[in-house]
């Protein structure tokens, strides 16, 4: 199963490192993720997570619907990239 997520890890705490442990656990879960930096990313974190497997799409917030698969059963999306998306279930990691 493919997991879209719209933001990216990186070195600030908060957002980004709440996406570093999803990324992980969905990878443990055995998902294919792919993740949506749409507000830009460090070359480090893209190497980090290429080495996993993941996929990386460097999509700007208002041309989300480009993203192939992005409508997928389940994304994790907040704030205007979720306005943006049309047609994104999203649901909150508790």
């Amino acid at each position: 199963m493919r997991d879209s997520q719209a933001g990216y890890p990186g070195e600030m705490g908060g957002a980004n490192t709440e996406a570093w442990h999803t990324v992980k656990l969905w990878r443990r879960a055995g998902l294919d993720v792919h993740l949506i930096p749409t507000w830009g990313f460090d070359d480090r974190w893209r190497a980090r997570l290429d080495a996993l497997g993941r996929v990386t799409h460097p999509t700007p917030p208002g041309d989300l619907e480009r993203v192939p698969g992005l409508a997928g059963p389940r994304t994790v999306a907040g704030g205007e990239q979720l306005d943006r998306a049309v047609g994104v279930y999203a649901f909150a990691m508790m």
